[in-house]
């Protein structure tokens, strides 16, 4: 391939009449406005204006590319002109959903909902009802009683309220209430141990001339009186075992005393209830 001399042969050679000079110069140069201006479209790539050019110029490949180039640059141009068209449309559908969310947001603040319109409408009753009745004149009865049954009502509420809260009290109380015996037990304890010593003094005491009487009337002792007593004593005594076993150590040393009391109480008891027995035998 040699440069072109501008020899014009290949302009008489060319069977559509076109310029393939100054084609071949326009696609050289990348100027495909002009080349498509010259009618490029035109060209049958019959390949006469090469064959006859005497610089050897492959002008017909040259013609072929710069088609290719120019149908490549339409397209481009095609799809981005597609794509500006998407665009547009894709803006105006968000402003339009932007117009109706705002249209929207108006209504709403503007008309409430059904639920908040049953509470506006049951406010609005109320504050109507009491315009109505203070509007009203009141008029009293001579010899009608007061209708009391809100305050009434209302008292019982707090009645009601009192009650619970003091037996929370109650229940904190208790909860709290072991340490506190516990504190007081011990002179307790001791106020119990004395009476029921003295309590068995005096059953000791009664005890003797008991047993005299038995002796010169042993006709007037009843065996089941003595039988049932030594049974309630034994139970007594039972009992007071089985509560000193249910107890918390913490009540052990006064449940002790008082298990210990019963105990001899018991002995005291059966004890006396034995030497009616032997009387009456």
């Amino acid at each position: 391939e040699k440069g072109c001399i501008r020899c014009s042969a290949c302009a008489d050679a060319c069977p559509a009449d076109l310029l393939p000079q100054q084609l071949y110069w326009f696609s050289k140069g990348q100027q495909h406005d002009k080349a498509t201006s010259h009618n490029l479209a035109d060209c049958i790539e019959c390949g006469a204006c090469a064959w006859v050019c005497p610089s050897n110029i492959p002008l017909v490949q040259y013609f072929r590319q710069e088609k290719a180039e120019i149908y490549a640059l339409a397209q481009e141009e095609k799809r981005a002109a597609e794509a500006k068209l998407r665009f547009e449309a894709r803006q105006a559908r968000l402003e339009r959903d932007k117009a109706a969310r705002l249209e929207r947001h108006k209504q709403a603040a503007v008309q409430p909902a059904a639920k908040d319109q049953d509470a506006i409408n049951a406010a609005l009753a109320r504050v109507r009802e009491k315009q109505r009745d203070a509007a009203q004149p009141i008029i009293v009865l001579s010899g009608a009683k007061p209708d009391n049954s809100e305050a009434i009502a209302a008292r019982e509420a707090r009645k009601a309220e009192a009650r619970a809260r003091k037996a929370q009290q109650q229940a904190q109380s208790n909860v709290a209430g072991p340490s506190s015996d516990a504190a007081v037990d011990p002179r307790k304890a001791a106020v119990e141990a004395a009476i029921a010593r003295a309590k068995a003094r005096k059953v000791e005491q009664q005890a003797v001339p008991a047993e005299d009487a038995a002796a010169e009337q042993p006709a007037a002792v009843d065996p089941r009186k003595a039988a049932v007593e030594a049974a309630i004593a034994r139970a007594k005594a039972r009992k007071a075992e089985q509560q000193q076993q249910a107890v918390p150590p913490s009540a052990a040393n006064d449940d002790a005393r008082k298990a210990a009391v019963a105990e001899a109480i018991a002995r005291v008891q059966a004890r006396k209830a034995s030497r009616q027995a032997v009387n009456e035998d």
